[in-house]
């Protein structure tokens, strides 16, 4: 039986169409550098760090930090 808190955790992430367009992109590319999506989707930088955190706790999106860069990537069980 599926855990009904993640699915629901899921499909609020993916019921905002700033956080869809941004699946878009992800799934054209293989690994985001978060300055580069952030002037894609022209969103502000806090706003697109929270779309991003909530696209991770749905189990969504993977983060890794190499400095001051955040590299996102596709959660390959998601895919």
């Amino acid at each position: 039986m599926e855990n009904y808190e993640q699915i629901a955790t899921i499909m609020k992430a993916l019921a905002d169409p700033k956080r869809l367009k941004m699946l878009t992109y992800f799934l054209q590319l293989t690994l985001f550098v978060h300055v580069k999506c952030w002037s894609i989707l022209t969103l502000l930088n806090r706003h697109y760090q929270h779309h991003m955190k909530l696209l991770e706790k749905a189990g969504i999106v993977k983060v890794t930090k190499k400095s001051q860069w955040h590299h996102y990537a596709l959660q390959e069980d998601f895919c």
